[in-house]
């Protein structure tokens, strides 16, 4: 297990990093972005150098899962990853599906409780 990292410089270069994803995401998904979260270890501020960097996204599309979509998160998820060595872990989720269910599925729980809203239309 790599060592946790307080590092400012590391925070800056943290917050640089989320700041180009939420850029990303935000040219991807245009007004059908809702809401851009961080949850897991760097919301916890415990990350690691094998740390993977968990990104929950909002949209206010019906077909999230469609291939059109998963391609653009794909495709963000590697340009972070080879540009910066980190891998970001990118979920997409319909807006209506996670409100409808934020008290029942664990993970929705999860963000309520512990995500790090980064991003809100």
């Amino acid at each position: 297990m790599g060592n946790k990292n307080k590092n400012p410089l590391k925070n800056l270069m943290l917050a640089k990093i989320l700041s180009e994803i939420v850029d990303e995401l935000k040219k991807s998904f245009s007004k059908k972005l809702h809401k851009v979260f961080l949850y897991g270890s760097y919301a916890k501020g415990e990350a690691t150098s094998e740390s993977d960097m968990d990104i929950f996204v909002l949209v206010n599309v019906t077909d999230v899962d469609s291939r059109k979509y998963l391609n653009k998160l794909v495709k963000v998820g590697v340009d972070i990853s080879i540009k910066h060595n980190i891998v970001p872990m990118i979920i997409p989720e319909n807006s209506n599906e996670f409100y409808d269910n934020i008290d029942v599925i664990p993970l929705f729980r999860n963000i309520k409780r512990e995500g790090v809203l980064l991003y809100e239309a």
